[in-house]
């Protein structure tokens, strides 16, 4: 892109907010990388559930570009005008609706996300707030401003009108453009400049994507953003004190915990083991142990009758039995029929499948929670799936508290301890080798966006992807158990 066809776009903009540097890496340097099937799912999520809102204003029209955009509005009528386009002053803008209003215009910013009563989502209030920020630059004068979002209460057999929630956001996103109206040359300038602004490592460093592959971050091993439970201010004194990677931190530095045990494995390039507590937490784990893990759907617009937008839906479960660490005597495996709503049946299998057996063993929270969800909603078998909560192992709290291998970077979930201590078992070598491509494949099933043979070979896919999941806690708990 050359530097006259370069604009200001919401993402460099809220981006430059925080570093300039940052701005300029995503006009001067885009993301070369396909989208993921994660991506291209949450696109066309987003997609719908624009084409939704728009139905609520069928006298509406469409623009699109600048040129349209100023001739619908120089009508003078009072029809919603959607994809409003805008280029003024090196920024370009886009409202998902426009309407003229008594006292100027009606702003519409149509999101996939939930509303919450007593909530605020920052990040929708920033895209709401740039977008009038370039309005009000354009020309206009911004009546009233809301967030159009989906209602946590609304059925597929309920009127298409309550599916959304208009929240008037106007004087917070008043407030929040004019101080975005400040950084507007900086910005501009930022985006525009033939050379990256100048960089500094601090706070924002942490979620941007260029951080360590072109900026500042290049060629530090540890990061500082490594360590666990890391806050702002203690990351500011660290820094001030010259440090730039956790190994630079002196040893008589007060730190957390978990943090100590970061430290000292990086320092010390060796995992770090509290065989104590390792034995401690494995020796709870009764046999044969059974090792759980969930897949779900989660959509904007339900798939199913009584399900709510974005309600969380399990659809599929994987289950090793072992009786001893390493030793798995069989495994047991559920996939929902994608045309109906399966919870019952799942729940049903699942306790026939666990039945008679010991700890369960899951990893992280996420079982624990979706068994919950399960017995609120089917409460005949609460006392059943109430009884299994009561025989989780989270197999994750052994490494939270006991085994720290410098390779973690600060983390603890599967896919981060899984290639430490079992290499051989890759998650990128499966057709589906994530939570959210798994997500996509399912509802594209249901959506009936496949064919009866991509289905089929859809199903296998999932199916080994969440065995996958069940079988590396077997192997972890079995790497860990000579250390008890």
């Amino acid at each position: 892109m050359n530097r006259e066809s370069r604009r200001v776009t919401k993402e460099s903009f809220l981006a430059g907010v925080q570093c300039p540097a940052w701005a300029w890496y995503l006009a001067n340097q885009p993301d070369s990388a396909p989208p993921s099937e994660s991506d291209l799912f949450q696109m066309e999520e987003g997609k719908m559930v624009h084409e939704r809102a728009r139905q609520l204003f069928p006298e509406g029209v469409f623009a699109g570009k600048p040129e349209r955009t100023t001739a619908l509005l120089a009508d003078k009528d009072d029809r919603p005008v959607f994809e409003a386009a805008f280029d003024t002053d090196g920024y370009i803008a886009r409202a998902d609706g426009l309407q003229r209003a008594r006292d100027g215009y009606r702003l519409m910013e149509f999101k996939s996300g939930l509303y919450h009563e007593d909530e605020l989502d920052e990040d929708y209030l920033d895209d709401l707030a740039y977008t009038v920020m370039v309005l009000c630059r354009a020309g206009l004068k911004i009546a009233k401003a809301e967030l159009v979002l989906l209602s946590r209460d609304w059925r597929l057999d309920m009127p298409e009108q309550d599916l959304f929630v208009f929240q008037d956001c106007t004087e917070e996103a008043k407030k929040r453009a004019a101080e975005f109206d400040t950084q507007w040359d900086r910005v501009r300038d930022a985006v525009l400049g033939r050379k990256r602004p100048k960089a500094e490592l601090h706070w924002p460093c942490r979620a941007c994507p260029y951080f360590e592959t072109d900026c500042v971050g290049k060629g530090v091993e540890d990061p500082l953003f490594d360590l666990p439970y890391l806050k702002e201010v203690r990351f500011n004194s660290l820094v001030e004190c010259g440090c730039r990677s956790i190994r630079d931190i002196d040893s008589d530095v007060e730190l957390s915990a978990s943090q100590v045990r970061v430290h000292e494995a990086v320092r010390s390039a060796k995992p770090v083991i509290d065989q104590a507590a390792v034995k401690s937490l494995l020796d709870e784990v009764t046999w044969p142990a059974m090792y759980l893990d969930f897949e779900t759907v989660t959509t904007a617009i339900p798939l199913w009758p009584g399900v709510s937008p974005r309600e969380q839906v399990a659809t599929q479960y994987s289950l090793h039995v072992c009786d001893r660490p390493g030793r798995v005597l069989k495994h047991s495996e559920y996939l929902a029929d994608c045309t109906r709503d399966c919870r019952r049946e799942l729940a049903e299998r699942l306790l026939a499948d666990t039945a008679g057996g010991g700890s369960v063993v899951h990893y992280s929270s996420f079982e624990k929670t979706m068994i919950n969800g399960l017995a609120s909603r089917l409460p005949d078998l609460a006392p059943g799936l109430k009884g299994l909560t009561a025989r989780l192992f989270d197999l994750e709290a052994v490494f939270r508290k006991g085994y720290y291998h410098p390779s973690f970077r600060g983390r603890t979930s599967i896919k981060v301890t899984l290639p430490t201590l079992i290499p051989d078992m890759r998650y990128d070598t499966l057709d589906i080798g994530d939570g959210g491509a798994a997500v996509a494949a399912f509802a594209r099933m249901v959506r009936g966006q496949c064919s009866p043979s991509e289905a089929q070979l859809l199903r296998k896919s999932l199916l080994e992807y969440c065995g996958q999941d069940t079988l590396a806690m077997v192997k972890l708990h079995e790497a860990l158990a000579p250390l008890a």
